[in-house]
């Protein structure tokens, strides 16, 4: 590794145990609850920097641990083995189950509300699903499906490595202008993976251990700094280059992504000498998945609620209603993903004991040659 203060803790992402990813995991997770039960108006002196971060964190940790996971193979069959029945039910039943339970109870209460399935078949197609965040499962299983292709890239003897990281940007901000030129609409766009195509290699270049060096880090910290305040905050459009919808999402953002993200790692040095502090990030980053799906329906059937009872306001009342919005929310959507987290690996360890064979890897092991460990 670089010899810089960011890299203090970041060579526990490489292998092992790593406090880092579940201390970063922990912090996306919290971080989406209070982009959603936190007013944007609320959010605009630091949102844009740190929790309209967390997708991209949680996606940055995911390429982590693929990668842990491919690097763990042998060499002759680290592509063969990522696209295998087991990986793609894996993902399927990682992702999907839970998700699609989650929309299944809201569809139902749509119905019972009197709307009709036409209307409501073509909503799930237009925004894949109901609730804050339900595009996140579809880029997720796009980001498991092109990683082999970025892996790939990573792993070339040449050119250098910045010039491949030249590449993958401008590969990322080039499909994002096609899009924009094929005038693909919002929607749509939002249920795609290419404004983080740049962010997901970054991830692999990390995981691999191939250290940024601290010029590098200034300037896609920099850069992905400048971005996010031109605009989300002087509101700068960077078409036709990058497509209109989302904002603060696109490629140039993956620098700070990827800084915030050594920043976390960083912290984990307060984190590791507090076993009892170390025990609930572990917990937050095992239950993540398990708090993000059931965030979505909660935060989607109370919002009407909360908005009559507390509404948004720009002055004093409005900071009371928003802390006692995350007093609520936060506490409820733990607990909530805490108990589908039980479920689900109480489910998992019966399965292994009704069918016990020494090549299952269940879905809640620590094995770090599973695709979707601590994911």
């Amino acid at each position: 590794m670089v010899h810089n203060p960011l890299y203090a803790h970041a060579a526990g992402l490489t292998k092992g145990r790593s406090r880092e990813l579940d201390l970063i995991k922990a912090t996306a997770i919290i971080f989406v609850l209070l982009v959603h039960a936190v007013p944007t108006v609320m959010l605009v002196l630091a949102g844009p920097f740190l929790c309209f971060q967390a997708v991209p964190l949680f996606l940055l940790a995911s390429a982590v641990s693929w990668s842990r996971a491919m690097a763990a193979r042998e060499p002759s069959r680290r592509l063969g083995s990522h696209f295998t029945v087991k990986f793609l039910k894996r993902l399927f039943v990682r992702v999907f189950v839970p998700f699609f339970i989650v929309t299944a109870c809201l569809v139902i209460y749509k119905i019972a509300q009197g709307e009709n399935w036409q209307s409501v078949g073509f909503h799930l197609l237009k925004y894949g699903g109901y609730g804050p965040g339900c595009y996140y499962p579809w880029v997720f299983a796009q980001a498991a499906l092109i990683f082999p292709l970025l892996w790939v890239i990573s792993d070339m003897k040449q050119p250098k490595e910045s010039i491949r990281l030249c590449m993958v940007f401008a590969l990322s901000v080039g499909l994002d202008a096609i899009l924009n030129l094929l005038q693909v609409s919002d929607k749509a766009y939002r249920l795609m993976i290419i404004r983080y195509v740049f962010l997901l290699y970054l991830g692999i270049i990390l995981a691999r251990g191939k250290a940024f060096s601290l010029l590098m880090l200034l300037v896609l910290g920099g850069g992905g700094l400048i971005y996010l305040t031109l605009s989300l905050y002087f509101r700068v459009r960077f078409e036709p280059v990058l497509h209109p919808a989302f904002p603060g999402a696109h490629a140039p953002a993956g620098g700070w992504s990827l800084v915030l993200a050594l920043l976390v790692c960083w912290a984990t040095g307060f984190v590791r000498p507090r076993p009892r502090v170390a025990k609930v990030v572990e917990m937050l980053s095992k239950a993540s998945y398990g708090i993000f799906v059931t965030q979505m329906a909660f935060f989607w059937l109370t919002r009407p609620i909360m908005l009559r009872l507390l509404p948004t306001t720009k002055n004093l009342q409005g900071v009371v209603n928003s802390s006692i919005r995350v007093a609520v929310s936060v506490p409820i959507c733990l607990a909530a993903g805490f108990m589908w987290y039980a479920v689900r690996s109480r489910l998992a360890r019966n399965k292994t004991r009704v069918r016990p064979s020494s090549s299952y890897i269940s879905p809640v092991s620590p094995n770090p040659s599973s695709p979707f460990r601590e994911t």
